[in-house]
């Protein structure tokens, strides 16, 4: 699947993933991704957000697009090698106080070999994250004890990140 272009694509529910690409070698670039405005706050650490652009492949490519008011997550990756989430801007008008409702801007989630790299990543509760089964360097612990999150050589490099919770 490749997505090229500047259109504009506008989310009317928060329901789902607005974009989900599973097949390997995926790129989206150049589009506008627009969530309806809401967030969602039922949303745990070691739940699976729903976001306006969800990757599920292998060598997937996030480049040069702008993604707007997610309800969950910008990018999503779930369980893809090698994906590349490149020169996006991310913004949102969400100024909560408190880590409710959940909103990342790049999530991974049990990734490896990705890299993240030269995005402008505005207003979140976490700009980028990551989580997945246990068995990477980088590993998050629910409350009940289940590692949630992994992540196996991942670079997040030369991203500017603004407004973000924490």
């Amino acid at each position: 699947v490749h997505i090229y272009g500047k259109g504009r694509l506008l989310a009317t529910s928060d329901a789902n993933d607005m974009v989900r690409v599973t097949g390997s070698d995926c790129q989206v670039r150049g589009i506008t991704m627009q969530g309806p405005g809401t967030y969602r706050p039922d949303l745990g650490s070691a739940g699976e957000p729903p976001a306006l652009l969800q990757f599920r492949g292998p060598d997937a490519v996030a480049e040069g697009c702008k993604f707007i008011n997610p309800y969950g997550s910008g990018v999503f990756v779930r369980g893809a090698a090698g994906a590349r989430i490149l020169n996006n801007d991310f913004s949102s008008g969400y100024s909560g106080g408190v880590a409710q409702p959940f909103l990342f801007h790049v999530y991974l989630r049990v990734a490896s070999d990705t890299l993240v790299q030269g995005n402008t990543v505005v207003g979140s509760i976490q700009g980028i994250c990551g989580g997945g089964d246990g068995s990477g360097a980088i590993t998050v612990t629910g409350k009940n004890g289940d590692v949630t999150s992994s992540l196996r050589n991942t670079i997040i490099q030369s991203n500017t990140c603004a407004g973000q919770l924490d």
